[in-house]
């Protein structure tokens, strides 16, 4: 028995809804959460355990319910970019690349400025404890996702299917987002005591499954009965990354990004990354909803 997109009355437009609902009542309670019960700097928790417990059932309930939803919804069987025209995409994925462009710079001061506590370590570990490495990947990767996110842009501004040629260069996202997966497991501070690290990961699992079911989709390779998981697992990285960046931001705003740790401060891209993904998933639930009507 079938069970993937087999359910037409379960319609994915609920899950805009309910995308909406969680980032609010999630954002409030972690903004609440810096402000009370995260220590300064570190970023360890000091408040109660049911709070952490109460904001971890939202989110990742909230991603499970994202990935459960769209895998069983008729509505998200055949979401395929690729053909599709809209000025609306055009211009946040443009905008998306600008962003990649943005991230590949700062890697590029950044990894001059680490070199030399990677030289006086010395080898392969000094050039991973360093993160010269991570951050020269995370660079190479972010540098042709600018490329292949100008070309799909263009893509959705005509009408075209350019980008189902370059499957290598369409990987180039899901690599970005993976080397900094890899950089933060590196991270010396524990993954428990310090949700924003623990958060951190689990947003960018979702946003590396998002970007390689992107590629696939896009590519054409073995993407059939795959593109549910543009909507499941692009909405679990955007819900979490909504919620970390307005926290984190307000926490800067208010007290100086001094109070924030470090490595773990308000992202942008990533927030723009939700901005993306939301608009994307928001106009192929529109266009289908408009070719059945038809």
């Amino acid at each position: 028995m079938k069970i993937k997109n087999s359910v037409p009355s379960l319609k994915a437009g609920i899950l805009s809804v309910v995308f909406v609902a969680l980032c609010v009542v999630c954002t409030a309670l972690r903004t609440y959460q810096m402000f009370s019960f995260i220590e300064p700097v570190t970023g360890f928790n000091v408040g109660p355990g049911w709070f952490m417990i109460l904001l971890y059932v939202l989110l990742l309930g909230g991603c499970l319910a994202f990935c459960t939803v769209s895998f069983l919804s008729k509505d998200t069987a055949e979401l395929q970019p690729m053909g599709m025209k809209s000025k609306t995409v055009f211009f946040f994925a443009l905008i998306m690349a600008a962003y990649f462009l943005f991230n590949w710079i700062s890697n590029v001061f950044g990894g001059a400025d680490n070199l030399s506590g990677a030289q006086s370590a010395g080898g392969f570990k000094g050039l991973m404890a360093s993160g010269v490495l991570t951050g020269s990947l995370q660079g190479i990767f972010a540098f042709v996702s600018m490329i292949y996110m100008v070309i799909f842009a263009f893509d959705m501004k005509n009408g075209t299917v350019k980008a189902s040629r370059f499957k290598i260069l369409a990987l180039a996202p899901a690599g970005w987002a993976s080397v900094r997966l890899v950089g933060n497991f590196l991270s010396q501070i524990s993954f428990l005591e310090v949700s924003d690290l623990f958060l951190e990961l689990v947003m960018l699992s979702f946003m590396a499954l998002f970007f390689m079911t992107f590629a696939q989709v896009n590519s054409g390779v073995n993407s059939t009965g795959f593109s549910w998981r543009l909507c499941g697992f692009g909405y679990s990285a955007a819900l979490i990354a909504v919620t970390l960046y307005i926290s984190r931001g307000a926490v800067a705003v208010s007290k100086g990004t001094e109070a924030l740790n470090s490595s773990l401060g308000a992202n942008t891209t990533d927030f723009y990354f939700a901005v993306f993904v939301v608009a994307l998933i928001s106009e192929f639930l529109r266009k289908d909803r408009v070719s059945e009507e038809v």
